[in-house]
């Protein structure tokens, strides 16, 4: 985990919200879980709105929704870096991925539905309530940096009541199996292999300068049926895959060395540091600068 996946006035917020007036969730690159805790509420998306009453806990997954309440109602909110939850899918399903791309289209396609509540139970909630508690006192304190693992085993104790019904709900195997298995039926073997080649391409040398007509005539196709072959795959275009290969390297880069952040971008191929910076900070929701700090600040 990174400090951007945590960071407070970036990527994760915990707090106690009156509703007496509409509440505004509009942040991008978030999954915002709301727990009720007093009264009733609304949630309302695009074309989407869900009542829910103490127990239960929302999952909002699109860009914008209002929260309204009618009855003074008690609400904590999580906002939990999306990547940050990828990376929790990956690493728990990992033999049946065959790397994060494949984790990222999973996650997209089993957890896609806007606004989802979920029935935890009164009691569940009340021992959230005690952990969202003493998230909110270390947030408020300004120790998420210093309580880093403290934190960590909370918001672990958190996803591990909401996780499984929300895989149950949304109809997920305790294992892939079924999704892995799908993928090798779909899956055209010649075809897959092309673009596998081309993936291993790009993380030998994310810097280099690639063209598709070199890329075609590696794998003896045209440059159409590449960009056909490798979204099949792949779940997006090479351009795409790749710049999410830079971002990755860029990570770590910004995590071991001293480099400046101009020459890392360099390095992993873009030579417009203020580019490379808004497609970190796109993935990571931080940009470079401030996920070294939070490094060095470990």
């Amino acid at each position: 985990m990174t400090g951007s996946d945590w960071e407070a006035t970036e990527t994760l917020n915990f707090g106690e919200f009156d509703l007496e007036l509409p509440l505004q969730l509009e942040v991008s690159n978030q999954v915002r879980f709301l727990v009720i805790r007093r009264g009733t509420i609304s949630v309302s998306g695009s074309h989407v709105t869900e009542k829910g009453v103490v127990g239960d806990v929302f999952v909002v997954t699109q860009t914008r929704a209002e929260v309204s309440s009618e009855d003074h109602a008690v609400v904590n909110v999580l906002r939990v870096n999306r990547e940050y939850l990828v990376d929790l899918v990956f690493w728990r399903y990992r033999e049946y991925f065959s790397d994060r791309v494949d984790a990222t289209r999973f996650f997209d396609r089993h957890y896609r539905r806007p606004i989802q509540s979920l029935d935890l139970g009164t009691h569940v909630v009340e021992f959230m309530g005690h952990l969202l508690d003493e998230l909110t006192n270390l947030f408020q304190s300004g120790l998420l940096v210093e309580r880093f693992y403290r934190v960590q085993a909370n918001l672990s104790l958190l996803l591990d009541l909401i996780v499984p019904v929300l895989a149950k709900a949304n109809g997920i195997q305790a294992y892939s199996e079924k999704w892995a298995t799908n993928r090798r039926n779909v899956a055209t073997p010649v075809l897959r292999e092309e673009a596998r080649f081309i993936s291993e391409q790009f993380h030998k040398a994310p810097g280099r300068r690639w063209v598709m007509s070199e890329l075609a005539q590696c794998v003896y196709l045209s440059p159409s049926q590449v960009r056909r072959v490798f979204q099949a795959s792949f779940g997006q275009s090479p351009l795409s895959y790749l710049a999410s290969v830079r971002v990755e390297r860029m990570a770590v880069l910004l995590r071991t060395t001293q480099l400046p952040i101009s020459e890392i971008a360099a390095t992993v191929g873009w030579y417009d540091p203020d580019f490379a910076s808004r497609q970190f900070k796109r993935v990571h929701g931080i940009p470079p600068r401030r996920y070294r700090q939070l490094f060095t600040e470990l």
